[in-house]
């Protein structure tokens, strides 16, 4: 059997109940640990954990009809990244928002380079916010 991730077993209490936070944060990347923790202790209702380095798909994720943010910082990669929203959205999240932290967000996103061949002129320069909705839930799709 599957272990929780940790600083999950609030949350996951709150599932048996049906008593859903308004947001569940997934911290990820340099000081996870403390910023799960501050996220636990806001007047918010949310509920905060905490991606080691481990697989995700080791840890059984009680986000189940919950909207969720990975709050990732540096330190993992675009890939591991990519497979902690996919085993989120298979656990039930009804989304899941990437909120990189380390990204100047005062910059652009896309570059158009006139001189490279046509469907390669626009490059992406830096990560931005993306939302992955659950197919499952019939959410709409948003991309920030």
């Amino acid at each position: 059997m599957k272990r929780l991730p940790p600083y999950a077993r609030p949350l996951a209490e709150r599932q048996r109940f049906t008593n859903l936070p308004f947001l569940v944060i997934v911290c990820i990347g340099k000081d996870c640990w403390s910023r799960a923790k501050k996220w636990n202790q806001s007047p918010n209702d949310i509920a905060a954990m905490v991606c080691t380095n481990e697989p995700p798909d080791k840890f059984c994720w009680p986000v189940s009809r919950c909207d969720c943010i990975v709050d990732w910082h540096t330190g993992p990669s675009e890939r591991q990244i990519v497979d902690l929203v996919s085993v989120l959205l298979r656990n039930g999240a009804e989304s899941v928002t990437v909120r990189p932290l380390f990204v100047d967000i005062s910059s652009q996103i896309w570059e158009y380079k006139k001189h490279e061949p046509i469907g390669e002129r626009w490059v992406q320069n830096r990560e931005y916010i993306k939302t992955y909705n659950n197919p499952l839930s019939g959410g709409f799709q948003y991309v920030a």
